[in-house]
């Protein structure tokens, strides 16, 4: 996946309304994962999140993308 399909897949799959942010609109999600060697997205953490409804959102958006392209370590995924 390149950033910017990254980012298309994130705009389309994360739908939440202004109700669902509360006075949080302008800040930001820090999600942590593990990129297995087949890419598969894996250990799903919400970092900072907003609040549970919206946590528990971006964290299912994360689990159902698509497979990344793993990064190489001397040679070795």
């Amino acid at each position: 996946l390149s950033i910017f399909s990254i980012y298309q897949y994130l705009n389309q799959n994360c739908n939440f309304s202004f109700d669902d942010m509360g006075e949080t609109i302008l800040d930001k999600i820090y999600v942590k994962f593990t990129v297995l060697e087949n890419g598969k997205l894996t250990e799903i953490q919400i970092v900072r999140g907003i609040n549970e409804k919206i946590d528990k959102m971006v964290t299912m958006v994360f689990e159902n993308m698509p497979y990344w392209e793993p990064a190489y370590s001397n040679g070795k995924p």
